[in-house]
């Protein structure tokens, strides 16, 4: 017999679940035996970017944990991500946040794969992360997809400056999350977990400055007014 309980991460459905009857729950996935977490990967690919040379990071922000005495399955924030949690500044929105009010945010019905989302308070953590959050790893960029293998957990991937030009594009902040179900009387990576994304991008602002009135011809010490006409980025 399985007992399951379903919570979310950043909208993505989480299992946690007990098994007391099974044997050995975690067969088929790899983990740390003294941490517990969980070390089988899968790979994340972002596709449409703008250029070749735009880079994108993924940071992990939780970890899949297995309670080999318990058989069971948690989720907690990696340790990396819970110390800078634990320097936020007040007004930050991410201050005070722990794993089950992550898990809680997708009442707001999110779904996995989620840039833009609509939802305010999603929406808001997911940007103070990508803002804030420096713990991350480039991805590796091939033509205009971007792909990385990595760790069961959530992510989030953001955009990264380059140092040769600007970004061809202004890109959106990408909620990954591979997830663990228990099937059968084994815990397997839940197939239902998007790992393939369009990147979510527009071009990048840009001001364009004329002289107000539209005449180009001015004399020696004639006073010019200018009009600035500013195209902002979506994202």
């Amino acid at each position: 017999m399985s007992k399951n309980k379903f919570f979310a991460l950043f909208g993505a459905a989480a299992v946690a679940a007990t098994l007391s009857n099974a044997a050995s729950a975690l067969t088929s996935l790899s983990y740390d035996s003294s941490t517990g977490i969980i070390t089988s990967t899968d790979t994340l690919t972002v596709k449409s970017l703008g250029d070749s040379g735009d880079k994108l990071a993924y940071c992990k922000i939780v970890d899949i944990k297995y309670d080999k005495d318990k058989d069971s399955i948690s989720y907690a924030f990696t340790s990396e991500f819970q110390t800078y949690l634990n320097g936020v500044s007040e007004t930050s929105p991410l201050r005070g946040l722990t794993i089950e009010q992550y898990q809680a945010i997708a009442d707001a019905g999110t779904s996995s794969g989620a840039q833009v989302t609509g939802n305010k308070r999603i929406d808001e953590i997911a940007g103070a992360i990508a803002a804030g959050f420096d713990n991350c790893t480039n991805m590796t960029v091939s033509g205009t997809t971007a792909t990385a293998d990595v760790p069961f957990g959530a992510y989030v991937i953001k955009p990264v400056s380059r140092t040769d030009a600007l970004m061809s594009k202004v890109y959106g902040v990408i909620i990954a999350n591979i997830n663990v179900k228990e099937e059968n009387g084994t815990y397997i990576e839940d197939p239902d977990s998007p790992k393939t994304f369009d990147a979510k991008a527009s071009d990048r602002g840009a001001i364009a400055k004329t002289i107000n009135g539209g005449d180009d011809t001015y004399e020696l010490g004639q006073e010019i007014t200018y009009k600035l006409t500013a195209t902002v980025p979506l994202y």
